[in-house]
């Protein structure tokens, strides 16, 4: 009976590994408390649900001060897809639980599942609040306009999905310098690039508590570590000289 119980403890130890193996998350990520959207997805949990969009399923993240090796996979169960209805039941809301001041960039991966990348958000509104008029509720009609709200910038387009099964980079890195303090960050989904209104949906987005400014291009490391390479040798060549 023993020997039955250690088994099934350690499967379900190997098991849990595993599912954790699969998320990831961005240096300096701030967690989502709460997920809530428009329409759940698949599933109201697990799977295809809204939830998996800010819990780092699927993504994998290669070297942290290149944000090219962050990469998510191609497959359906890690991300969202929700009906595309207009401006009244296409949206997603991160709920952060308190409010911050430390936000600072977002990085957005669009649909990427197989055939279905044109499912992928085209364009969309980013809002934050810190206290919204009207509290936004799963499965219900929400308008950013009934209050409390502001918008970013000015209407973003994302670009499609890839579908590397290998692994495909953000699709979007989006500066949040300029919100001082947001408990609530909304996006409101506005198109696709199926231009009809079957599915939307995204496949991660997180936030970071660094600037998109303090993680180097891909260029940027590579020149560094030439330049510490080539002062290592030139000071091992004048110590040889001496």
């Amino acid at each position: 009976m023993k020997t039955t119980t250690l088994t099934l403890a350690l499967f379900a130890a190997i098991a849990s590994f595993a599912e954790s193996a699969k998320a990831a998350v961005v240096p300096g990520a701030i967690p989502v408390v709460n997920a809530i959207a428009g329409v759940p997805g698949d599933n109201a949990t697990g799977n295809g649900s809204i939830s998996r969009v800010f819990d780092g399923s699927g993504l994998t993240i290669g070297n942290p001060n290149d944000d090219s090796t962050w990469l998510h996979d191609n497959n359906w169960e890690t991300g969202w897809q929700g009906q595309l209805n207009g401006k009244t039941k296409t949206w997603v809301v991160a709920d952060l639980g308190a409010n911050l001041s430390t936000l600072r960039s977002l990085y957005l991966w669009n649909v990427n599942e197989g055939s279905a990348t044109a499912r992928g958000v085209r364009q969309m509104d980013i809002y934050y609040s810190s206290s919204p008029s009207v509290t936004p509720v799963t499965e219900q009609l929400y308008d950013f306009s009934s209050g409390g709200w502001t918008q970013l910038n000015s209407t973003f387009t994302v670009p499609e999905g890839t579908n590397l099964p290998a692994g495909n980079v953000s699709s979007s890195k989006i500066d949040l310098t300029a919100i001082s303090s947001a408990r609530y960050i909304g996006f409101d989904l506005l198109s696709n690039y199926a231009n009809d209104t079957y599915r939307t949906g995204l496949a991660e987005v997180q936030f970071s508590t660094i600037p998109l400014s303090s993680v180097p291009e891909p260029s940027t490391s590579l020149g560094l570590l030439a330049l510490s390479a080539g002062g290592l040798l030139t000071r091992r060549n004048r110590n040889r000289k001496a």
